[in-house]
């Protein structure tokens, strides 16, 4: 079998399989075909990896990727890519209002994988330093569920951030209707905790 990718000498750790040591890993159409702790047969590139780690692909699972759209947006693939992230998560810039553009314009154009908590404000994080749920007419939970269950192979969950500067009066409001939908589409909550909110 010839090989599109040679990775030789690497000390591959890979917590999951159990694997820490030294091997050569083969890639071939962009999938792994081969680990062993030597392998010859030939391939299009081979690189040697002595003294470097080799890991499978990094997820964070906090991070604002809705570049563009929100406050603290930055654009998945410069930052994840160089740093061995294959998988992001975003945690809650978008809300169910405009969940849509998030998917077209960040989701779908990236390398990285990209998931996504979905905010119980249905604007999400648009304007961060303004607390989106002072309002409490922002959240809703049915179309924070709705979304949630229409697109389960991006949304992880229901985001939530509660301080004063955040909820205002509201107190722990918020947190209660992202429970509801949370309940609703059979799901986890992520929870931003600041000051002030007991």
């Amino acid at each position: 079998m010839s090989f599109d990718l040679l990775l030789k000498n690497a000390t591959v750790i890979d917590p999951s399989q159990g694997i820490h040591g030294t091997f050569d890993v083969a890639v071939k159409e962009g999938r792994i075909a081969a680990l062993a702790a030597s392998l010859s047969d030939p391939a299009g590139e081979v690189i040697d990896l002595s003294g470097k780690v080799l890991t499978p692909g990094w997820i964070d699972i906090h991070a604002h990727v809705f570049a563009g759209a929100t406050t603290w947006g930055i654009h998945a693939d410069a930052l994840c890519l160089a740093s061995g992230v294959t998988t992001v998560v975003d945690a809650g810039s978008p809300g169910w209002a405009n969940f849509l553009a998030f998917r077209d314009h960040i989701v779908s154009p990236a390398r990285t994988r990209v998931l996504t908590f979905v905010h119980i404000s249905g604007i999400g994080l648009t304007y961060g330093p303004v607390g989106e749920m002072r309002d409490m007419n922002y959240a809703d939970p049915e179309r924070t569920a709705y979304t949630i269950d229409s697109h389960r192979d991006i949304c992880v969950g229901v985001k939530v951030r509660l301080a004063t500067n955040l909820v205002g009066q509201n107190g722990v409001e918020p947190l209660r209707q992202a429970v509801m939908a949370a309940e609703m589409a059979k799901t986890r909550v992520m929870v931003h905790m600041g000051a002030g909110v007991t």
